[in-house]
């Protein structure tokens, strides 16, 4: 392949791809803000009220998560797409290696649950409290479809894109593969324990972490299969969250 159709092949790294965290971060930070201003100002424009909207918070952050895929499209539209369905194509062979890493993340997961029952009791937690806040926005009916596609399809693509693509197959070329691996499984743990309240609670997104990067490396750096381990058990909690509410 010519540097068109892969750039991610050469041994430099691909430094425009790290525009993604910029786009994530300002996303997350500013684009709800602006969206809500603007959704607001139309409202009282148009209808003369305040918009009635009850969902918009999920919609904003589904847009905000969706720039970040975009804007990757756009750096890469020549070379995405071809690159892309030959990740896919390769995820079969792959099967077993997937197989063995959820099986593996479930037991270690069951087991370090069993675990923190023999902790003391301040420092016990039934969900995380990112589980918890999931949860809650399942309560408005009218937002699971958002939830779905924001939980099961673009957050995996978005995480994996940022944690394992820019920060091992990129970071990794000029600082090792094992260092920013490492770095990897600390970053994307800490980032969903911000508002933990059991220094514990970073257990599980450990386990999850390591058993990402774990395939990711073993699959050659296939970001494809990443990105199918990681939609398949937001799929899962997605499911069986849903069930608690039907």
């Amino acid at each position: 392949m010519t540097y068109h159709q892969n750039p991610w092949r050469q041994p430099q790294m691909v430094k425009r791809d790290f525009l993604l965290i910029l786009v994530y971060v300002l996303g997350n930070m500013y684009l709800p803000f602006i969206l809500a201003d603007a959704i607001n100002w139309l409202s009282f424009t148009l209808l003369h009220r305040p918009s009635g909207l009850t969902y918009t918070s999920q919609l904003y952050a589904l847009l905000a998560q969706l720039s970040v895929v975009l804007i990757f499209w756009a750096l890469h539209y020549r070379a995405l797409l071809n690159t892309a369905i030959a990740r896919v194509k390769q995820l079969q062979r792959y099967i077993y290696l997937m197989i063995i890493v959820l099986l593996v993340m479930y037991v270690a997961n069951i087991v370090y649950a069993n675990v923190m029952q023999f902790l003391p009791e301040h420092w016990q937690f039934h969900d995380t409290q990112n589980e918890q806040e999931i949860r809650k926005l399942f309560s408005n009916i009218k937002v699971w479809p958002l939830l779905f596609l924001n939980i099961v399809i673009i957050t995996p693509i978005v995480e994996e894109l940022l944690f394992r693509h820019l920060l091992i197959h990129e970071l990794g070329k000029k600082l090792s593969y094992p260092v920013m691996s490492i770095i990897s499984i600390l970053l994307f743990a800490g980032i969903h324990v911000t508002d933990a309240t059991s220094p514990f609670e970073i257990g599980p997104y450990l386990i999850m972490a390591t058993s990402f990067v774990v395939a990711y490396n073993m699959s050659g750096r296939n970001l494809a299969v990443t990105i199918a381990l990681h939609s398949f058990n937001n799929l899962l909690s997605f499911i069986l969250t849903l069930l608690q509410f039907l």
